[in-house]
């Protein structure tokens, strides 16, 4: 019986060193299955590679598969296994499929540029080989109808190409972009696809030859060959040419970089859509005849809908890279021109919207993913901003208002997205044209015949179903312009009309048998519920909340999220202004109850409850002082002399609400803009209490506390992982490594809970991971607190609080080659770490805050997010380092304190290994300060150090060493992965580590 893994290595070397080659190839297998736990295991990778020296075909088969999935955990293994590699690769006595395992062995070179220029040169020697042996290189007239014969090496070495080039690894040469050419050419269509790859990432834009003239023949030939070669021969109902011409135009846009360049491509890709479009056959673009046929287009019965949305949503993308080169550089002749493609492209996008409903429906039943919808909205919002203009936008703003109606729920979504992304681009028209009609339907009774032309609704069916789209519009405007004073001020008592009409409109809906509460729910849908309900508490409209929480838990529709639900409703009531503050006070404790309860089988949901309690105990700070102020103006004047020194003691509660206000603000990594203003309008209205001298107190009556708008760090969780943490020293108490509460044992307690280190030497922390996909059944739970699960096991029922992240869901699968090359960058984990000499959970906001690109937590890059920018929180907070640690620079330790160290490591199947290391102190830093610099002294940059005495040795010190889990994807955003974990150091005096 195998007890551990170590038991396991030795029978697998025993094996390996047998000399049954079954044996040995079956252990192999065994290796590529478990490399996750040999990979680091210096013995076996040693047996491995004497293993190479094997004739036999089997073993060698499986010899290569275990090298191939070591590497994947353990990339520094190449530097090994390379010269048996390469020798491997040009022995002619290795069959082809074992080559073509090889090769994706070797695509693992990428950061070793020796190895990398190898494999560079003996693909591109390959390749070159193939195509003259096929005689392309010798008729300077091309046989276009000649094919190339089949190769069962060409498509590998084409991939490993592509993994070879790119930024910082080198881009192809005028010679490799005419090799590439004949296959795009002559090539089969996945030798094609391939090639692109290569093009794809290694057509370097910013490349300048020093003859003009061989940089514009090369790269007008190459355009010309993919408009020839793929765009006009590919046809759109087939996967693999849908995504040759997407790659097309990317490499095409890399050479649009030169502006001589720019004309031919816009040429290109409105010759694309010449089956759609009337051009003219002239090839100046000054003469061309620009119109659009919606009808010709909406007619075409060759492809589908949503494959026509997909051609518009291609077409979006690259016009805008296209356009601006010519607003930049157009002569005046090219000016009408422009307008027109302007006009054009706006009819194109309304022909877009038009198709969405009969693509929608044109889909199988099983189909989930509805990305594309999302996808070309986002489009036709991004290119009506940056390439159309104003007057554009507003049409956008009417044919998003048409269509807030809709049956579809992402569609419906997506219109009231395009007007808040207006709202933020042009708050003006929004106020002055399209609040007014929003507010003139909300108002309108679902069963009266005075609608507005302009929004479509279905009067057959007078439910929520008519007015859900423009409720969740409305709702998102007012998130947009809740912090606007000329926007509230002015329209504050229409706006609380309004929301009262909303109120009673739902009440009037729910107000029903059970049976037809239930049937308005379903007809609401579960996307609207979640929906309204975020929007609702992001902008403070608690009345909604309310109503639909009450129904909700009235009809029994979430029995495993009872408590979620719970706690809503009771916040709901506690920001209700028509009962007393002793009531409102009593549904805020029950709400932090089910919170507390959630958090107690959920601890990775630890945000929730702090955050209201602040918002529970500032509330009831504010009423104290209010009550104070009451109660003394009607008392003796006796009892006025005790109101300056209660306002005094009162201070010291502000003061410590302050800092917790400021230390919610950085205590979690993805902490959303809306909780963040939430906790600023308390950081502010408490600064104006502290400030108030004790005799304008009376002017305090007149506070407002803030409403409470929670974001999507309260709504959604962190993502499930499983950690597993090695420390070096390592802890003497189990899986402990969190200071705790009491300090009462003084010495003994540092001996028990403290990891001893000696003063200067490294700290040493492993940590091993696995990543939870939501999709799948499995589920780790090696650490309880670091790994969370779904409160909603049923999709039947109502779900919200909890969404799995769509982060984890869209990892790419690593072992596809071609998948990796096309990703920019794989998906990295990474920790934070730095020393400080405090145990709380508070982040370094000077550096952890401006340095990380903060997102809403599980909001994906592939989410309707119609904005860039819109997530950086760095303006939100009022002062840089206000309330930052002060760290005294005199003492030389200090300087090891609050610095940010990351360290990352890629993600590779679902799993990460990440090592740290911390530089701890010296004992040096201890016995010494620094000497003031005094106006005067010649210039010395190092400060002079002034020995205090000998350290005793029994001397020791105490530090935290923090780190922060969080995950990059490939488009660099952070995700919050875990607790913050803390590690209590006790540094001790070693003699030789000066």
């Amino acid at each position: 019986m195998v007890y551990n893994a170590n038991e396991l290595t030795k029978r697998i070397l025993i094996v390996l060193d047998s000399n049954d080659h079954i044996a040995r190839s079956l252990t192999l297998r065994l290796l590529g299955i478990a490399s996750i736990i040999f990979c680091s295991s210096l013995e076996v990778q040693y047996r491995i590679l004497q293993r190479y020296e094997t004739n036999n075909e089997l073993e060698l088969v499986a010899l290569i598969d275990a090298t191939q999935k070591m590497l994947e955990y353990s990339p520094s293994f190449l530097e090994l296994a390379w010269e048996s590699i390469s020798y491997k690769l040009t022995s002619e006595q290795v069959s082809l499929p074992a080559k073509i395992q090889l090769l994706f062995c070797a695509k693992h070179a990428q950061s070793h540029p020796t190895i990398r220029q190898w494999v560079v040169n003996y693909c591109t020697g390959y390749i070159l080989k193939y195509l003259e042996s096929n005689d392309l290189f010798t008729d300077n007239k091309e046989p276009f109808a000649k094919k190339l014969p089949y190769d069962e090496l060409i498509d590998p070495m084409l991939i490993t190409w592509s993994c070879m080039i790119g930024p910082f690894k080198g881009y192809l040469s005028e010679k490799d972009v005419l090799i590439l050419q004949k296959i795009i050419i002559h090539g089969s269509e996945t030798n094609i696809y391939n090639t692109l790859i290569v093009l794809y990432n290694g057509v370097d834009s910013s490349i300048e030859s020093s003859n003009d003239t061989i940089q514009f023949n090369i790269y007008s030939n190459l355009i010309n060959i993919l408009n020839s070669s793929i765009l006009l021969k590919s046809s759109l109902n087939r996967i693999l040419s849908r995504k040759k011409i997407t790659l097309s135009f990317k490499i095409i846009l890399k050479c649009s970089a030169n502006e001589i360049l720019s004309n031919l491509s816009l040429s290109v890709a409105i010759r694309w859509l010449s089956k759609d479009l009337e051009l003219s056959k002239s090839t100046g673009l000054n003469n061309s005849h620009y119109s659009f046929h919606r009808q010709k287009f909406e007619g075409d019965s060759e492809s589908s809908p949503k494959i026509l949305i997909w051609k518009l949503f291609t077409f979006l993308n690259i016009i805008e890279p296209l356009l601006n080169p010519l607003k930049g550089n157009a002569v005046p002749s090219e000016e009408d021109l422009t307008e027109k493609i302007k006009s054009t492209t706006f009819e194109i996008i309304e022909c877009g919207w038009g198709l969405i409903p009969k693509a929608y429906l044109s889909q199988t039943s099983n189909t989930s993913d509805n990305n594309w919808l999302l996808s070309f909205l986002k489009s036709t919002v991004k290119t009506s901003i940056n390439v159309l203009g104003k007057n554009y936008l507003r049409s956008l703003g009417h044919l998003a208002i048409q269509n807030l109606s809709s049956s579809i729920p992402l569609f419906a979504l997506g219109a009231s997205k395009t007007l808040k992304a207006i709202a933020v681009i042009n708050p003006t028209e929004i106020k002055n044209t399209f609040l007014p009609i929003l507010s003139e339907i909300l108002r309108i009774s679902p069963d009266t015949s005075s609608t507005p032309e302009i929004l479509k609704i279905d009067h057959h069916n007078p439910t929520l179903h008519n007015f859900r789209g423009v409720l969740l519009c409305y709702l998102k405007i007012q998130h947009i312009f809740k912090n606007d004073q000329s926007y509230i001020e002015p329209i504050h008592s229409e706006s609380e009309s309004l929301l009262d009409t909303i109120c009673n409109k739902l009440e009037s809906t729910f107000n029903k048998n059970e049976e037809s509460c239930i049937k308005e729910i379903k007809d609401l849908g579960v996307e609207f519920t979640n929906w309204i309900l975020i929007d609702s508490i992001a902008c403070g409209k608690w009345k909604i909340v309310e109503i639909l929480s009450c129904n909700v838990l009235k009809l029994n529709l979430s029995v495993s999220s009872f408590y979620w639900w719970d706690s809503l409703f009771s916040l709901a009531k506690s920001e209700s202004s028509g009962i007393e503050f002793e009531a409102r006070d009593g549904f805020r404790t029950s709400a932090l109850t089910k919170l507390h309860l959630l958090h107690s089988n959920f601890p990775t949901r630890f945000f929730q409850p702090i955050v209201v309690s602040f918002h529970q105990d500032a509330h009831y700070l504010v009423h104290s002082i209010k009550q104070m102020i009451t109660s003394n103006v009607s008392v003796s004047q006796s009892a006025q002399i005790n109101l300056p020194y209660d306002f005094s003691r009162l201070k010291l509660e502000i003061m410590s609400l302050i800092e917790r206000c400021v230390r919610l603000q950085t205590s979690h990594s993805s902490i959303d803009a809306t909780t963040i203003e939430f906790l600023y309008g308390w950081e502010k209205l408490l600064g104006v209490v502290i400030r108030t001298k004790s005799s304008d107190i009376s002017r305090l009556l007149s506070l407002v506390p803030p409403t409470l708008c929670l974001g999507a760090v309260y709504i959604k969780s962190p993502p499930c992982i499983s950690l597993e943490i090695e420390t070096s020293p390592e802890f003497e108490i189990g899986s402990e490594k969190s200071l705790p509460n009491s300090h009462e044992n003084g010495k003994q307690n540092i001996d028990k809970k403290f990891v001893k280190a000696p003063a200067g030497s490294q700290f040493s922390i492993s940590i091993q991971g696995l990543i939870n996909d939501p999709n799948s059944g499995t589920k780790y739970s090696r650490n309880k607190g670091l790994v969370l699960h779904d409160l909603e096991s049923s999709g039947k029922n109502i779900s919200f609080g909890v969404e799995s992240s769509s982060f984890i869901s869209n990892l790419e699968d690593n072992s596809s080659a071609v998948q990796a090359s096309l990703l920019s960058e794989k998906p990295k984990f990474k920790a934070s770490v730095w020393l400080s000499d405090s145990s709380e959970r508070i982040l370094p906001r000077n550096t952890i805050v401006k340095e990380t690109s903060l997102c809403p937590i599980n909001e994906s890059p592939s989410e309707l997010d119609y904005f860039n920018g819109d997530d950086d929180l760095v303006n939100l907070f009022f002062d840089d380092g206000s309330f930052c640690s002060k760290n005294n620079l005199s003492v030389p330790w200090q300087q090891y304190l609050d610095k940010v160290q990351t360290f990352s490591t890629e993600i590779k199947v679902s799993f990460f290994e990440c090592n740290i290391s911390i530089a701890l102190p010296p004992i040096s830093s201890f016995n010494t300060v620094s000497k003031p610099r005094i106006s005067g002294d010649s210039g010395a940059e190092v400060p002079h150090l002034v020995l205090l005495g000998k350290i005793e040795p029994g001397f020791r010190a105490i530090f935290y060493i923090h780190v922060l889990p969080s995950i990059l994807d490939k488009f660099s955003k952070s995700w919050y992965v875990g607790q913050h974990l803390v590690f209590p150091i006790c540094l001790y005096s070693q003699p030789n580590i000066i």
